[in-house]
């Protein structure tokens, strides 16, 4: 009896996390609309479009500054596997190699890098490969939020002169 009782409680547990694992929604870039339709869920605006190799493209915005997401490992422009967050900053005075080896000294998630006006952007990514839970993109996605408000605050963004260019070498043909 005891045995029965043993079999049926472990049973019963793997057919709970069974039906736990198979309710979790996946996410991944092979489906940027999903991708989309979460990011407005969350509040934000976010806008498909295609780059100028033909790949997806979420534009999106933030406290007034506008970012990018952009779709990598693409097949044929479908079927990517990876998601690529992009914003630059327009400063008048640019910054400083100091400034941004400092950022990315203390950050792991997200660093940063000068262009060639020395204008500071900000760069995440993800692999979604396999496909990733919609917990996990939203977590992503908030975290993004946060170092990049972390890093508005870093660079000045609010306290110089400014236009903001959410430019990715990409969208500039390199």
């Amino acid at each position: 009896m005891t045995r029965l009782a043993i079999a049926g409680t472990v049973l019963m547990l793997g057919l709970t996390l069974s039906a736990g694992a198979r309710a979790q929604t996946l996410v991944s870039a092979e489906n940027p609309g999903a991708l989309v339709s979460i990011i407005q869920e969350l509040g934000f605006q976010a806008k498909l479009e295609t780059d100028n190799v033909g790949d997806p493209v979420i534009h999106s915005s933030s406290n007034g500054v506008d970012f990018r997401i952009y779709f990598y490992e693409c097949k044929n422009n479908k079927r990517c596997k990876s998601l690529h967050f992009s914003v630059g900053y327009d400063l008048s005075d640019g910054s400083s190699l100091g400034a941004v080896q400092e950022w990315n000294a203390d950050k792991r998630f997200a660093s940063a890098y000068l262009d060639d006006e020395a204008d500071p952007f900000l760069q995440m990514d993800i692999n979604t490969e396999g496909g990733i839970s919609q917990k996990n993109f939203e977590n992503s996605f908030e975290l993004w939020q946060s170092l990049k408000g972390e890093f508005e605050q870093f660079i000045g963004w609010h306290d110089k002169p400014q236009r903001v260019s959410s430019a990715n070498p990409r969208d500039l043909g390199a």
